[in-house]
């Protein structure tokens, strides 16, 4: 399965987070300038299948760092793979 995060894409300065499946970290994420065009952006990340096998259901949390603040989240979807 993909995790697709539909973000932002002109994002300010301090746009640094994690992404978090049930508290295991997928991804760290720089937000800062990383396009600088006027239109959303869908960012596509593997879920490796350690983190989704046995379960039903997935917690996903974005946790930005102690001087940053997360990027804005737009739309969140899981997709599954073929």
């Amino acid at each position: 399965m993909s995790l697709i995060v539909r973000y932002w894409g002109h994002e300010p300065a301090n746009r640094n987070f994690s992404i978090m499946i049930d508290g295991v970290l997928l991804t760290s994420e720089n937000l800062s300038d990383k396009w600088n065009v006027g239109e959303f952006r869908d960012v596509e990340y593997n879920l490796p299948s350690h983190l989704l096998k046995g379960k039903e259901a997935i917690r996903i949390k974005f946790l930005s760092t102690e001087i940053s603040v997360a990027g804005r989240v737009f739309g969140v979807r899981l997709v599954r793979q073929e």
